[in-house]
């Protein structure tokens, strides 16, 4: 691989890594701690509102009964943490910058939301040229490949190498929707067609939300984390694969239309020099025809004389 490419793909590797965590940070901030305050702030003044309107009691017994429901909040507020764990943020802003958008978690407030479109205006485009670079990379190791075995093995110049490209990355789709197809179906409640489906839908980044590994709950224990880990690679690859689709296509196309006038135009020139050459062939024997008459006539008109 080109030192240039490698560079530039470590560091926009590096580079989304970095804002996905400051993303996901951002967001589990703003919707647990600015979720939960709000809830409080909004409930405890309303019910201190309609404690002093309807009720004669005492300040203590209003703080005894605003405790109490501090700990309901606390315990809907921790319902709502699970939610937005540090792994549920991730996710989320993968979904985000990748637009595949699950749809089964998003910003509740108004923060998380404003926060939500500058990401995205900054991320999406990152993610874009972080996924050209990896789709760029696997486009020149497969064009090195063909090109080896052709020459090494074929014992051949490799011709039409863009065109040939765009075939193998093809195929590379498939096999990892294959792939895919097999791990989804091991390790979730999903039948090998839809397991081919949602990485399908996550390859093309269409994400409709349908289908969503382990419900968006986090992993527990070392087995599942090593699975998510897995799942986490191939859809890195499937992303870039699909980049790499796309760009061998455009240069595929071309090649194609650089090739199929030449050929039209060798086959062309076939068909006209098979008609000229059948035409100096008739002019020929008109010719010898031509040729031979005369001499018939001289005969004849000799012999008429005597």
């Amino acid at each position: 691989m080109d030192h240039k490419l490698l560079r530039d793909l470590v560091l926009l590797s590096l580079l989304t890594s970095l804002y996905m965590l400051f993303g996901a940070v951002v967001f589990q901030t703003l919707e647990n701690r600015l979720g939960e305050d709000l809830i409080t702030k909004n409930l405890t003044e309303s019910l201190e509102k309609d404690l002093l309107q309807k009720f004669n009691t005492t300040r203590q017994e209003l703080v005894m009964i605003l405790a109490r429901v501090r700990e309901i909040v606390d315990k809907e507020s921790n319902a709502q943490k699970t939610e937005w764990t540090l792994y549920s943020s991730l996710y989320f802003v993968g979904s985000v910058i990748t637009t595949i958008g699950y749809g089964h978690i998003s910003p509740r407030n108004a923060a998380g939301r404003l926060f939500c479109i500058f990401f995205a205006i900054i991320g999406i485009p990152l993610n874009l040229l972080t996924l050209k670079a990896l789709g760029d990379g696997i486009n020149e190791l497969l064009t090195k490949l063909i090109t080896n075995f052709e020459r090494k093995v074929l014992k051949r110049e490799p011709v039409h190498l863009k065109i040939k490209t765009m075939i193998f990355s093809a195929l590379l789709m498939v096999l990892e929707l294959i792939l895919g197809g097999v791990l989804y179906n091991y390790t979730e409640d999903w039948d090998f067609l839809a397991s081919v489906y949602y990485c399908f839908v996550v390859f093309s980044t269409i994400g409709f939300g349908d289908l969503v590994p382990n419900q968006g709950r986090a992993p527990t224990g070392d087995y599942l984390i090593g699975m998510i880990i897995m799942r986490a690679v191939l859809l890195i690859i499937g992303l870039s694969t699909l980049s790499s689709v796309l760009t061998s296509v455009l240069c595929a196309a071309e090649e194609i239309n650089s090739t199929i006038p030449k050929f039209c135009c060798l086959k062309k020139r076939g068909r006209v020099g098979s008609l000229c050459l059948r035409s100096q062939q008739s002019h020929d024997d008109n010719l010898s025809d031509v040729n031979s008459e005369p001499s018939g006539a001289s005969t004849t008109y000799q012999l008429d004389t005597e």
